[in-house]
């Protein structure tokens, strides 16, 4: 156990001198400082705290964000020790790879973690510091952070499995950049494809439900524009029937599913 958060410690170190957490804590207090101010203005009108509001826009900003960062941050765990020969170097010593692979994803996934506590966590004390409701609508922030963390975990398994199977640094960023571009942008594009192009009833709300929530991004997206009080602001009535314990299972089933691919990987992988 010790070896493994020695492993973490220097993913994190290493994370440091690479600036990642620097533009990925940067990046996430500008954008969500701005959006939670700009969409404060109308809170008053519709009823909703301040914090709710904020919910709708930092939503629409983590599902995009998140996973770009965790891959970026993860893309070049394993291959990236490869190429500098380091890898060999480590794993010369008496430990598994199942270790190595899980520090570095517990190293990475605490820059996330740090990036989202302080870029999310600001904007929450400036609009709890800043409008009359004061700290009502936290238990709707509460649940942005902590799927916004579990999101993060999801692309960063992904990203560690993609470092663990590529040759190369760059291989591994154009199949991280396109795995984003697959499950962030296009999924939800093939899904209305098939939504207006299929007769009606051949597709279920059920089984469109279920092809929704199946995606990581989509199950974030949802748990948190669907709770009747954030889901009020944005009319997404039809994801009431997704619970958040699915969705959170389903963001957990990706993570450990990703976690147990790249230990194969690894496990595989002739240096």
């Amino acid at each position: 156990m010790n070896t493994l958060w020695l492993f973490a410690w220097r993913e994190f170190l290493n994370a440091i001198r690479n600036l990642w957490l620097l533009m990925s804590v940067t990046a996430l207090l500008l954008l969500s400082l701005s959006l939670a101010l700009l969409d404060s203005a109308p809170a008053g009108q519709l009823s909703a705290s301040a914090l709710q509001v904020s919910v709708v826009g930092l939503t629409s900003l983590g599902v995009y964000l998140i996973p770009l960062i965790a891959l970026l941050i993860s893309f070049d765990t394993i291959v990236g020790e490869q190429e500098q020969g380091t890898l060999s170097l480590l794993l010369s010593y008496p430990v598994a790879r199942r270790q190595l692979l899980l520090g570095k994803f517990l190293g990475a996934s605490t820059v996330l973690i740090i990036a989202v506590l302080i870029g999310y966590g600001s904007s929450a004390v400036v609009l709890m510091m800043t409008s009359e409701e004061g700290i009502s609508g936290w238990q709707s922030f509460a649940q942005l952070l902590g799927s916004s963390i579990l999101l993060g975990a999801v692309f960063i398994a992904l990203g560690c499995l993609i470092s663990a199977k590529a040759r190369k640094r760059s291989s591994a960023i154009v199949l991280c950049l396109s795995l984003w571009l697959l499950l962030v942008v296009l999924y939800d594009l093939g899904l209305l494809a098939l939504l207006v192009s299929v007769e009606e009833g051949v597709l279920s709300e059920s089984l469109f439900v279920s092809l929704l929530v199946s995606n990581p991004a989509d199950a974030y997206r949802v748990l948190n524009l669907s709770s009747p009080e954030v889901g009020k602001l944005v009319g997404l009535w039809g994801g009431a029937d997704i619970s958040v314990g699915t969705a959170m299972g389903v963001m957990s089933a990706w993570t450990i599913i990703a976690l147990w691919g790249a230990i194969h990987c690894l496990n595989k992988k002739q240096l």
